[in-house]
């Protein structure tokens, strides 16, 4: 009989943190940063799309909407010996269907 186990995003990118973590030296400080960014998508077969505000294109009194699909990024920040910036490691990227998306999936 086959095993099978559930696989789960989240425990994944919990295993890949844990091991990014372990690869760091103890006296450096923890930096995570965390992104929202549109993806501009439309198509009859993209279905998480909504209509979000496009953070690129909106000035303080004008705001765009822009048709697509929203993911949230979250990231390591480390430093690399051969760069003056600390580079963004991600660990995990979640999919942020709209309120209509969720709603059409029943969820």
């Amino acid at each position: 009989m086959l095993n099978r186990a559930r696989w789960s995003g989240l425990r994944a990118a919990q295993i890949l943190l844990g091991l990014l973590l372990a690869l760091l030296p103890p006296s450096l400080p923890i930096v995570m940063a965390i992104d929202k960014t549109l993806e501009r998508r439309f198509g009859p077969r993209i279905r998480a799309k909504g209509v979000y505000r496009d953070a690129v294109r909106s000035i303080r009194g004008m705001v765009v909407t822009c048709l697509g699909v929203d993911w949230l990024v979250m990231a390591l920040m480390v430093p690399v010996p051969w760069s003056q910036r600390m580079w963004a490691l991600p660990f995990l990227t979640l999919l942020m269907p709209s309120k209509q998306a969720d709603s059409e999936a029943a969820r």
